[in-house]
């Protein structure tokens, strides 16, 4: 069972437009233990770009986090659904983050053992996240 963390957002302000992007941090345990760190990044001005995504998993175990594996994703909608895609590190706002561990590039990532997981965690974040479900309602 995963369970997601919910605090508030911080906002700071776009480059390109001077309006607000929201940015979370949220924790996540998988049947009771850390397991999962995410963050997000996304302007309301800017739907069209969707949610900057970066899942870091830990792969030890246990009831510390230790953060050892990341994966840079894209999140967006179209008029029917959710899409998800996989970027490399590159494209990710946090390629120089540690806490998330090592992020890995597209082809790694796919080819990950945890990747269908990683996939289950993105649908219980576009359901259960309150502001990236918000997001998501006013592009629909």
């Amino acid at each position: 069972m995963l369970e997601i963390e919910i605090t508030e957002p911080r906002f700071t302000t776009c480059d390109c437009c001077g309006k607000p992007l929201a940015n979370v941090t949220r924790f996540v345990t998988k049947d009771g233990q850390a397991w999962a760190i995410y963050k997000a990044t996304f302007g309301k001005n800017h739907p069209d770009r969707g949610v900057f995504l970066a899942i870091g998993i830990d792969e030890v175990g246990g009831p510390e986090w230790t953060g050892s594996t990341a994966f840079a994703l894209n999140l967006s909608a179209s008029e029917t659904e959710f899409q998800t895609r996989v970027t490399d590190r590159s494209e990710s706002p946090w390629r120089r983050t540690q806490i998330l561990g090592r992020i890995l590039d597209r082809e790694e990532a796919l080819a990950h053992p945890e990747i269908d997981e990683i996939f289950h965690l993105v649908d219980h974040i576009v359901r259960e996240d309150p502001v990236i479900r918000e997001l998501f309602e006013t592009v629909h």
